[in-house]
């Protein structure tokens, strides 16, 4: 009997190289940076042992430019980068647009040397939601909250990249990159099977936009994360409170979430706690492009972390309703 799937335990950083051999790609491009450390050790040694090629080179900038070459010729390279690089790729992801090159883009959500950090805050969300030139839309943008996700999102990327000629980002929670835990290591749809089967008006073969979802009428709150923090509270498994977590920036699941809310008893006003870390980058992105629905937005001031997690939005959500308590009264 042949088994088409197996299961195995691995790192983050191990799913992202191996997703990507599994789905074609045979050129990885990185700079050197401490926060991929682990990625450009294994992108090297498990590129070259599938007879791929692996070039470290000295800038993100440079990295993206060699990609962008290396699509030129054939190939559908992985190009990884740290999110304080992003902004100066810019000029490269344009050109890269405008010559219609497919290569995947994988941004770890790291912030500047020096900082103690290791949790999804993306400074720089905003860029993310912009169109950029050459296409007049923003880049297909994935969001994975966990190590299957992950695997999943990798072959979805590389799919999406080469049916729509333009590079695909991927944005990586570094928690998920250090996670270890098992994975269902599923068929993905290889770069050269879609290159034979791929058409004009072709369509994809999983959807671009997906939204993981925990819901059942009635609750008392309703919770939107993205990342493992939203994988977390997917795990609370907590009767009164309904989660949602999108899989997507770019293009955001916006129908997905109008249909999961559907569902909601007429004549309330279903309020959507926006919840993530430090700064409401998410938040003010989504009342950009969800101006119908009613969003609240709530900070974790503490590092993120799944033990004790309940009790900190309890705490969030009673903050929050103090001030319309007095009020009452």
């Amino acid at each position: 009997m042949i088994i088409s799937a197996q299961r195995k335990s691995l790192s983050g950083f191990e799913v992202v190289i191996e997703a990507a051999l599994k789905a074609g790609s045979q050129s990885y491009f990185a700079a050197p940076s401490p926060f991929q450390a682990l990625l450009l050790n294994e992108g090297a040694m498990r590129f070259e042992e599938h007879h791929g090629s692996f070039i470290q080179a000295e800038s993100p900038a440079a990295a993206l430019a060699m990609a962008m070459g290396a699509s030129a010729v054939g190939s559908v390279p992985l190009v990884t980068v740290n999110e304080q690089d992003f902004l100066q790729l810019q000029e490269v992801l344009s050109y890269c647009c405008l010559q219609s090159r497919p290569l995947v883009l994988v941004v770890v959500a790291n912030g500047p040397p020096g900082m103690e950090r290791n949790w999804l805050q993306f400074q720089s969300l905003a860029y993310f939601f912009q169109p950029l030139l050459g296409t007049g839309s923003p880049l297909v943008s994935y969001l994975p909250s966990s190590l299957q996700e992950l695997w999943q999102h990798m072959g979805l990327a590389f799919d999406a990249s080469l049916k729509r000629s333009q590079p695909v980002l991927l944005l990586l929670d570094p928690l998920l990159l250090m996670q270890q835990g098992p994975v269902q290591l599923s068929p993905l749809p290889s770069v050269k099977q879609r290159e034979r089967e791929l058409t004009k008006n072709g369509q994809s073969l999983m959807p671009y936009e997906s939204l993981s979802i925990c819901l059942e009428w009635p609750c008392e709150h309703v919770w939107l994360a993205m990342g493992v923090l939203g994988e977390w509270l997917l795990q609370l498994h907590k009767s009164d409170w309904n989660i949602l977590c999108p899989q997507s920036l770019s293009p955001f699941p916006k129908q997905a979430l109008r249909e999961a809310l559907a569902e909601a008893p007429e004549g309330e006003q279903t309020v959507i706690n926006v919840i993530e870390y430090q700064g409401p980058f998410l938040f003010q992105q989504l009342q950009n492009i969800l101006p119908e629905f009613n969003l609240r937005s709530h900070i974790l001031t503490a590092a993120p972390e799944p033990l004790g997690l309940e009790m900190k939005l309890a705490t969030l959500l009673n903050t929050a309703c103090q001030p319309e308590r007095k009020r009452d009264v």
